[in-house]
């Protein structure tokens, strides 16, 4: 019998439009090069639902491969079957896939160090919006750093009581930039994500493509075993300027991948108070580390999570961010936000 939760999903169906449409054979190449992928590459297609209803769906899509479709169709009636990953990186698309370096991306456009950091002043309240966690490269990662520590040196010039670090509309990029933030004004050891992380030839491949050594920890496993990395206590290296008020977070509707890591530690370890909405998207315990791969024949970009990110709080609660005192944030005012935030 098949189960409900995949009885109304469907490959094929009536052309909409006179594109380029490939045949049943074609598509079922790359709907079983989809089906090895995700149950053989991805962190944990079985997080959700087993193995065998996996096969059962991916046969039943097969079966029903019965009339030509173009690409977009094709990917439309794919996409019911991604969202079952539980994944919210996964994706799908006739579109280039956005560059990935081993850390989640944005996908928006490219941002300076300046360009992703603005910081003002409400009277006694400072403001630093960080936009964006964008960084592919060392250098780029460093001139982040740079620009944050002139920030907080003009904090420690501004004599400010309050700061709010606003990531509402930060949808990720590399985590490494939200712990240069929190060395800005936390300095006691936290507790980090500890993480699953599922070996494969595919994902070793595009590694070393990106001219990576894997782990050799990594590359001892058998392909489809999991290597589980530990929570470590993280020990920040405090700037010469640390604020040392009272500090926000806000978080909102943009918050994601990265910047929910960000906001979770925040949360989890009690490093500063969390203020605004829960994001829509993103969640605190979730897939990263992504993975992309294009498809043999309808050159589709695929591109999922080959690490699942475990909280410092652990799994045993709901997984949504919420903050510590909601606030609506998105089309606010920002004076009337730092107002608010001063009367607090």
């Amino acid at each position: 019998m098949v189960p409900a939760w995949l009885a109304g999903l469907v490959v094929c169906g009536q052309p909409a439009h006179s594109a380029k449409k490939y045949s049943p054979e074609a598509l079922r190449i790359d709907l079983l090069y989809i089906q090895y992928q995700l149950l053989n590459v991805q962190a944990n297609p079985f997080a959700l639902h087993n193995k065998a209803s996996w096969e059962q769906l991916f046969s039943k899509l097969e079966k029903e491969c019965k009339d030509s479709l173009t690409a977009e169709e094709f990917v439309k009636r794919m996409s019911a079957v991604i969202a079952l990953l539980g994944d919210e990186h996964a994706h799908l698309d006739v579109a280039a896939a956005t560059k990935v370096s081993g850390s989640a991306t944005s996908g928006n456009a490219r941002q300076s160090a300046a360009e992703q950091l603005r910081y003002a002043v409400y009277g006694k309240t400072g403001y630093l919006y960080a936009g964006s966690f964008d960084s592919w490269s060392q250098q780029e990662t460093a001139r982040y750093g740079a620009v944050l520590d002139s920030i907080f040196y003009q904090i420690h010039l501004d004599k400010l009581n309050k700061l709010v670090i606003d990531v509402s509309e930060n949808s990720g990029g590399n985590s490494a930039l939200g712990e240069m933030i929190i060395e800005h004004f936390y300095t006691k050891p936290y507790l980090d994500y500890s993480c699953n992380w599922r070996r494969s030839d595919e994902y070793a491949r595009l590694l070393d493509s990106w001219g990576f050594k894997p782990e050799e920890r990594y590359m001892q496993l058998s392909p489809g075993k999991i290597l589980h990395l530990p929570s470590d206590t993280i020990r920040p290296a405090p700037g010469a300027y640390t604020f040392n008020g009272k500090v926000y977070v806000m978080v909102g509707d943009g918050t994601f991948s990265s910047a929910i890591i960000f906001a979770t530690l925040v949360k989890d370890n009690h490093l500063a108070t969390l203020i605004g909405t829960t994001p829509a998207s993103g969640h605190p315990t979730h897939f990263g580390e992504l993975y992309n791969t294009t498809t043999p024949v309808l050159k589709l970009q695929l591109r999922f999570g080959v690490k699942e990110w475990i909280r410092p709080a652990g799994t045993g609660g709901e997984n949504v961010l919420k903050p510590d005192i909601e606030m609506p944030v998105k089309g606010m005012n920002i004076a009337s936000l730092m107002d608010r935030v001063s009367r607090l």
